[in-house]
Parts: C-alpha cells; sequence; structure tokens
C-alpha cells in the first residue's frame, strides 16, 4: 500500500494569533527602550522575557496545514503510548507522520501546539520582574498580567462550555465564558493592565520637559508606542483559541495521510488487538478539532485500509504490554 500524502485542501484562515505575536514583540521592544531611557532595569529585563514570549506566538502561532497534521498525529501517538503502544523501526519507516523526530524537531513540534501557552508564561515570568520593586504602577502592571497569564495557562478551554451552560446559574454561564476561551481572559487582563500603562506614558509625557529633558529621545516616544501596540495585541490575543488545529477542519488528503498511519499502526497489531484499537482510535480521532468526521465514518475507513495493510510485515516488536497474556489492555477495553 502506497503512502498518502497528507496535504489539507482547507487554508487557515486564522492569524490572530501570529499577528498578536507580532504586535507584542514590537510592544516589547517598546517598553525596554523606555526602560532603559527611565534607568529601569527591572523593566528591561521584564520586557525581554515577554519579548521572548511575543516570538514564540509570532513564529509557532496559527500552524500551517502540515504543522497541524503533526501535532494531531503526536497525539494520537501519545494517545497510543498511553495503551501500552509502541512502535517498531520498520513500522515508522512506513510513514512520514510516524518518522523519529530529532529532539530540535521535537521541540519545534511542542512549541507549534502550544504558543499560547509560551507566551503566557513568558509573561508571567516577566510580570514578576516588575512586581519586584513593590508598589507602583509597575508592580500594578505586573499584578494584571500576572493574573492574565496564569488564566491563560491554567484554563483548560472547551469550546462547548457555554453550550452546557445553558439553564445554569450566573456564575456557571461567567465561567463557562472564560473556559470557551481561555484566552479572552488573558487579553482582557492584559488590557485591564493597559490602563496602568496610560497613567506611565502620562508620567512620561509629564517629565519630558523637566526629568528628561537633556534626553534628545524621551521615553514617552517609546511608551506610547508600547500602549498602542499592547491595545491591538491584546485584542486579537482575546480572539485566538489555544486550540491551534483549524476550527474549518483538516482536508481530505490530511485525514487519509492520519488513516493511513492509524491503519499501519494497527495492522502490526496482534489479531485480538486489531478490532479494539479500530474502535479506540475511531472515538480518539473524532474528538479532534479540525477532524470532522464521525467515529464511525473513521472506523469504516480504517477497516477499508486495513485489507491491503494487513498484507506488509508487522514487527514482532509490536506488541501491547499485555499481548503475551493473550488479552486486551485494560485501559481500551
Amino acid at each position: 500500500m502506497q503512502e498518502t500524502t497528507p496535504e489539507s485542501a482547507a487554508p487557515r484562515q486564522d492569524r490572530t494569533l501570529k499577528l498578536a505575536g507580532i504586535s507584542y514583540m514590537l510592544g516589547d521592544a517598546a517598553m525596554m527602550a523606555a526602560g532603559h531611557l527611565r534607568g529601569q532595569k527591572n523593566v528591561v529585563a521584564g520586557a525581554a522575557i515577554w519579548l521572548a514570549g511575543g516570538a514564540a506566538a509570532a513564529r509557532y502561532g496559527n500552524p500551517n496545514a502540515d504543522h497541524q497534521l503533526r501535532i494531531l498525529a503526536g497525539r494520537l501517538e501519545q494517545h497510543l503510548a498511553k495503551h501500552g503502544i509502541t512502535i517498531p523501526d520498520d513500522v515508522r519507516a512506513q510513514s512520514s507522520l510516524l518518522k523519529e523526530r530529532s529532539l530540535w524537531e521535537k521541540m519545534e513540534d511542542f512549541l507549534y501546539a502550544h504558543p499560547s501557552e509560551m507566551l503566557n508564561a513568558s509573561y508571567a515570568l516577566g510580570a514578576g520582574m516588575l512586581m519586584r520593586k513593590g508598589i507602583s504602577k509597575d508592580f500594578w502592571i505586573g499584578a494584571t498580567i500576572l493574573t492574565g497569564a496564569l488564566a491563560g495557562l491554567f484554563i483548560k478551554e472547551d469550546p462547548d462550555a457555554r453550550k452546557k451552560a445553558e439553564g445554569g446559574s450566573w456564575f456557571d454561564k461567567a465561567l463557562a465564558f472564560a473556559r470557551e476561551k481561555p484566552l479572552r481572559v488573558s487579553g482582557s487582563l492584559y488590557a485591564v493592565g493597559n490602563l496602568f500603562l496610560a497613567g506611565k506614558v502620562a508620567e512620561d509625557f509629564s517629565a519630558r520637559k523637566s526629568l528628561y529633558q537633556d534626553k534628545p529621545v524621551q521615553p514617552y516616544l517609546f511608551s506610547t508606542l508600547q500602549l498602542a501596540c499592547y491595545l491591538l495585541s491584546n485584542s486579537l490575543l482575546s480572539l485566538s483559541p489555544r486550540n491551534q488545529i483549524s476550527e474549518a477542519g483538516m482536508g481530505k488528503e490530511a485525514i487519509k495521510g492520519l488513516e493511513d498511519m492509524a491503519a499501519r499502526i494497527i495492522a502490526a497489531q496482534p489479531p485480538h488487538l486489531q478490532m479494539v484499537l479500530i474502535e479506540d482510535v475511531s472515538r480518539f480521532l473524532a474528538t479532534q478539532k479540525g477532524i470532522k468526521h464521525t467515529s464511525q465514518e473513521i472506523t469504516a475507513a480504517l477497516h477499508q485500509r486495513l485489507a491491503p495493510a494487513r498484507t506488509m510485515p508487522a514487527s514482532q516488536g509490536f506488541v501491547a504490554r499485555e499481548a503475551r497474556r493473550e488479552t486486551m489492555p485494560e485501559v481500551i477495553r
């Protein structure tokens, strides 16, 4: 059976996280410049950490179809690994989605799957730098940013949260609103921090003819640019989902690539496990964002693919932990 080339027919339209990252980078650079002109080393250090997070969002946010496919393939592989399934070298050689990844490729796969988490983690660290100097506008900026970053990191995303909360209390609905898109909480709290930043801009502007009158380039020029960039960035972040798989769905060729990968893995499995794995893999893939097929449709497709796949040589090393006892893994019964 020839390997299907995984290509997506559904172009990625959403660019909000990537654009937010670019805008954050520009704002962070402006923040570093303003902090340097004020002589605030903690502000420069915090902005430098934030700049790294913005760069991660700009580089890895809104991945293209190929990287989205890699993310889904990695999730399927992790799901099977939890059931005690390992993939031998001869099976990996049959599919580009299963090939061994270098350490750098594995790091990039992680970053493509979690760009907003990297952004929020860096913002949490940078916020701590701002809060070191005690109660001030910088402290309150740091406190609101830290709260927003932690919300974006720890609130679990559930696109159906508001539907599930229908008929619930106002608290249930508010919580559902946050869980539907956690980054809107982060963006909103970052925007609250901008209120304190606006105060910093006003201070810089007021001091232009006194404290900074001897400086040819003054802090307010950069803090004003910082504020403008952050207002745009926070709006874009609020529109972004944490899950980086396109809501529009994967293309037909991409789905075929995943089915081909799954069929090769299942075909190498002992016969008594194959039917169970078909059902388990079908259920798992049907729950993934971007896959519009039902578990029944995926099951039918896997059955079709398994007929020729079973003719491929199966590795003796590809077994579940319980295969030697001729029983199914408890996790997938």
